[in-house]
């Protein structure tokens, strides 16, 4: 977990915090090792503070998915 956050893509959306380490994300001299290659996909998701980890998982696509989510129901904040 503290190597995709380390290494990982920092995003923010619907209040939280997600990191994502992808192919290109992981350094050169890491690409060797098979143990750091087998976290491509990887997404850490925090809450909005930083402090507790709401979930982990891999996904090749997370980082799409999350991108595109809304931040907040428009029609209510109306």
């Amino acid at each position: 977990m503290g190597y995709v956050m380390m290494h990982g893509r920092r995003t923010h959306n619907a209040g939280a915090v997600a990191y994502f380490l992808g192919r290109r994300d992981i350094p050169k001299e890491d690409l060797g090792k098979d143990s750091r290659r087998r976290l491509e996909g990887t997404t850490v998701i925090l809450d909005n503070r930083e402090e507790e980890v709401l979930t982990v998982y891999r996904n090749k696509n997370a980082l799409r998915k999350f991108r595109r989510r809304t931040k907040y129901n428009r029609k209510k904040a109306a």
